[in-house]
C-alpha cells in the first residue's frame, strides 16, 4: 500500500515537472523570447550568478550573444535598448518586484521599496530638499567637505592614495552632514566610521537574502550560509541611522539639511519617524555609496586615457584663474567636464543590474512587443550602454560622444541611464552632478594624477552586489605647480 502510493507521488511528481519542462520551453508566452533553454526551465542560473556577485557581467553577456532582449529566467526578461527604459520605468502600471527589494528594518516604507501611493508622497516630501535651489543653498556645506580633500590630497604630495577611500569618506561625510545635521568626521580621522564599514555588508546581505524570496522553500539553506555578523551589522546600520534621526530631531536648527528642509513642509509632506528612520537608511546608502561610485570609475577611465585627462585639465585650468571662481553654478558650463562625467558613468554605472518591475494584468507592450502579465522585466544597468547597438566602441573612453559635431552623433544616448527614468528615478540625481563635479574640478584644478601599476586593472572582474564592490584605486598625487 505505501509503496504504491509513493510510487504514485513519484510519478506525479516527475509528470509535473515534464510538463514544466515542455511548457516553459515551447508553451510559455515568454517562449519566443531568445535566451539560454536551462533560464527559460529554471530560475537557478540568475541565483546562483546574484549570489556570487556576476549577475551583471553575466546578463551583459547574454545580451551580446541574443540581442536586446533576452529571457534571465523562466517568468524574466532583460532588455539593453532605449526604448526599453521608457516602456518600462515611465509606466506607472508597472509596480516594483518585492522579490527584488525586500523590506526595511523597521518593516515601514520609504521611498525606494515604498508603494506606488507611498512613494508619489515621499517623493514630494522630498522634492524640496533636493531641488535647484535647496542644493545652491548647500554650497558652502559641501564645500568645507570638498576643501577637506583637497587638503587631504595636499599632505601625500609626491605619494600614492587610494581614491576610493577617499571618495568614500568624502561622500559619506556629505550625506551625513545632509541627512542629519552632522558630519561623520571620516575624512577629519582618515578612517572609516563603523557606521560605513557596515554599509557595504548591508548592500551585500539584501543582495544575497534576494535568494529567500526566490525560494522560500529554501530559506532556511540561504539564512545558514549568511555569516551571522552580517546579519548583525545589517541590524547594526539601521540603529545609528535611527540615533542619528532622533538626535537631529531633537537639535533646534536652521540648517538647510535634508530633514531641516523636510520639516519645514506642509503638514502632508512631513513624514512619521519610523518613515524618516527608513528613509535615512536609503539616502546614505544610496547618496554615498553611488556618488563614491561613480567618481571612482570617472577617475580610472580618465586616469587610463591620458589624452582625455589632459584635454579636461586643460578646459578646468584655462577657465578659472583661482579657485575660489569654481562654483556650483559656474561648472555645468564647462562642456567637457560634463561630457566626460556621463561617459564616466556610461562605462562605470553606480548600479550596473536591473531594477525589475512586474507586467500588469493584461500586459503590456514593449520595444513593440505585447509581454504578458505578471512577468518580471528590467533594463540591465550595464548591458545597455556598453551595447555596441547603441554605441560605437562602446568599451572605449570617448567624453567626445556626448558633444555635438562629432563622429559619434549616431550613439543612441538614451541608453544610458545611471539614475534610471520615468516616475522613479533618482530624486538626488542634481546632488550627484553637482557633487561630482566640483569634486572632480577641485581636484583636478589642484593636483596632477598618476595610476599607479597595481591599479593598472581595476575595473577587471569586480563583483556586483547590486552596486559595486570597488578594490583600491591607487594613484600618485602630485601638487600643481
Amino acid at each position: 500500500m505505501y509503496e504504491f502510493l509513493i510510487g504514485t507521488l513519484l510519478s506525479l511528481a516527475v509528470a509535473r515537472c515534464a510538463y514544466l519542462l515542455v511548457y516553459r520551453l515551447s508553451r510559455s508566452p515568454l517562449a519566443k523570447f531568445p535566451g539560454p533553454k536551462l533560464c527559460a526551465i529554471t530560475r537557478l542560473p540568475f541565483a546562483f550568478y546574484t549570489w556570487n556577485g556576476e549577475i551583471a557581467s553575466w546578463t551583459h553577456e547574454l545580451h551580446l550573444k541574443y540581442g536586446d532582449v533576452v529571457r534571465v529566467a523562466p517568468d524574466e526578461l532583460s532588455y539593453s535598448s532605449a526604448d526599453a527604459w521608457r516602456d518600462i520605468y515611465s509606466n506607472k502600471s508597472m509596480v516594483r518586484d518585492p522579490r527584488f527589494y525586500g523590506e526595511t528594518d523597521n518593516g515601514v516604507q520609504e521611498i525606494l521599496r515604498g508603494d506606488n501611493i507611498n512613494h508619489a508622497r515621499f517623493r514630494r516630501g522630498f522634492t524640496h530638499a533636493f531641488s535647484e535651489r535647496s542644493i545652491k543653498a548647500q554650497e558652502p556645506l559641501v564645500g568645507q567637505h570638498v576643501d577637506h580633500i583637497v587638503k587631504k590630497l595636499a599632505a601625500v604630495d609626491d605619494q600614492s592614495i587610494d581614491l576610493v577611500s577617499l571618495f568614500n569618506l568624502a561622500t559619506f561625510d556629505i550625506m551625513s552632514d545632509l541627512t542629519f545635521g552632522e558630519s561623520l568626521g571620516l575624512l577629519h580621522n582618515s578612517k572609516y566610521h563603523y557606521w560605513v564599514e557596515t554599509t557595504s555588508s548591508v548592500i551585500k546581505a539584501l543582495n544575497v537574502t534576494r535568494f529567500t524570496r526566490w525560494y522560500p522553500w529554501a530559506s532556511f539553506l540561504a539564512i545558514a550560509f549568511i555569516p551571522r555578523g552580517l546579519l548583525q551589522q545589517m541590524s547594526d546600520n539601521f540603529k545609528q541611522c535611527s540615533e542619528r534621526v532622533d538626535k537631529r530631531l531633537a537639535a533646534k536648527t536652521s540648517r538647510p539639511d535634508i530633514w531641516g528642509l523636510i520639516m519645514s513642509q506642509p503638514g502632508e509632506r512631513q513624514f512619521s519617524v519610523q518613515e524618516m528612520y527608513a528613509n535615512s537608511q536609503t539616502l546614505m546608502l544610496a547618496g554615498g555609496e553611488t556618488s563614491a561610485t561613480l567618481l571612482s570609475g570617472l577617475f580610472y577611465h580618465l586616469l587610463k586615457n591620458p589624452e582625455k585627462l589632459q584635454k579636461l585639465t586643460e578646459e578646468l585650468r584655462n577657465t578659472f584663474s583661482k579657485e575660489e571662481e569654481i562654483t556650483l553654478t559656474a561648472l555645468p558650463h564647462l562642456k567637457y567636464l560634463q561630457a566626460s562625467i556621463e561617459e564616466g558613468m556610461r562605462l562605470f554605472p553606480p548600479v550596473p543590474v536591473g531594477l525589475p518591475r512586474v507586467v500588469p494584468e493584461g500586459g503590456a507592450t514593449i520595444c513593440g512587443e505585447v509581454v504578458p502579465g505578471k512577468t518580471i522585466v528590467s533594463v540591465s544597468g550595464l548591458a545597455a550602454p556598453l551595447s555596441p547597438r547603441n554605441f560605437k566602441n562602446p568599451e572605449s573612453f570617448i567624453p567626445e560622444r556626448w558633444m555635438k559635431n562629432s563622429e559619434y552623433d549616431g550613439d543612441i544616448k538614451a541608453a544610458s541611464q545611471p539614475f534610471s527614468v520615468g516616475q522613479r528615478n533618482c530624486i538626488g540625481k542634481n546632488l550627484a552632478y553637482h557633487e561630482m563635479r566640483v569634486i572632480a574640478a577641485k581636484m583636478l584644478w589642484n593636483f596632477d594624477f598618476e595610476l599607479s601599476k597595481q591599479s593598472q586593472d581595476w575595473d577587471s572582474n569586480l563583483k556586483v552586489w547590486g552596486v559595486w564592490e570597488k578594490p583600491p584605486l591607487n594613484v600618485k598625487v602630485n601638487q600643481r605647480r
